[in-house]
């Protein structure tokens, strides 16, 4: 996708939206105060926007064309970490402004520690930011629903826990807070959802059975009594 399409995301509409989403990653950090974060944002004005993350190790990447720039510059489908680096990944709108995103939803699985959160935000397609995002700026961002994201983390091996909805339903300078479970949450700028990255289940090793000695047979001890008693 070319660069004018990610620079919407460098509005004032839209950096107060991602400034919402980035709360939310506060709120899991606060529950692994030791964690290592991975914050991938949609555009290279994403790295300016502050983090509430006390003794976090935040590691920060930008979509450039069709590489990840910031912090390391790598390909989607081939990020520069071993698996399990990561305790906290949040993902903003890589749907809308990269594609395809399945080996990239497979990358952040793998970086993703065992027990670790990924939050992953998308514009709500029931909201009024797609329409504004082509009447004002004349720019058709990519969808990608929460209903096929939510598959496609499954799919990954991750367990969605629960889907948080941020922002306004028009976009203006100042986004609207973090919210989930009402109706009228159904049309806020967007949808995060939080997925549980499956721990590995403890191998039991099989236990070895005590060989037991065959006990002679009940004749034989009789008989045997009998001649040490004679």
């Amino acid at each position: 996708m070319t660069p004018r399409f990610v620079s919407v995301f460098a509005r004032p509409e839209l950096s107060a939206l991602a400034r919402d989403e980035l709360a939310l990653l506060g709120v899991y950090a606060r529950r692994q105060p030791a964690a290592r974060a991975l914050i991938v944002h949609p555009h290279v004005s994403g790295l300016k926007l502050p983090l509430d993350l006390a003794a976090v190790e935040v590691t920060r990447l930008h979509v450039q064309g069709s590489r990840l720039e910031g912090d390391r510059s790598c390909l989607p489908h081939r990020l520069p970490w071993a698996e399990g680096s990561f305790d906290l990944v949040q993902v903003q709108h890589v749907g809308e402004v990269l594609a395809p995103v399945e080996a990239f939803a497979a990358e952040i699985e793998r970086v993703t520690a065992p027990g670790g959160v990924v939050l992953w935000s998308g514009l709500n397609a029931l909201g009024a930011w797609h329409p504004w995002c082509r009447w004002r700026h004349e720019v058709s961002l990519g969808r990608l629903t929460a209903a096929r994201l939510r598959r496609l983390l499954v799919h990954s091996g991750l367990d969605v826990e629960t889907a948080h909805r941020v922002g306004a339903f028009w976009p203006r300078d100042a986004a609207a807070g973090v919210s989930s479970g009402a109706a009228v949450d159904l049309f806020r700028a967007a949808w995060v959802l939080a997925a549980n990255k499956r721990r590995t289940p403890a191998t039991l090793l099989p236990h070895r059975a005590s060989r037991l000695r065959a006990m002679p047979p009940r004749r034989l001890v009789a008989a045997a009594s009998r001649r040490a008693s004679a």
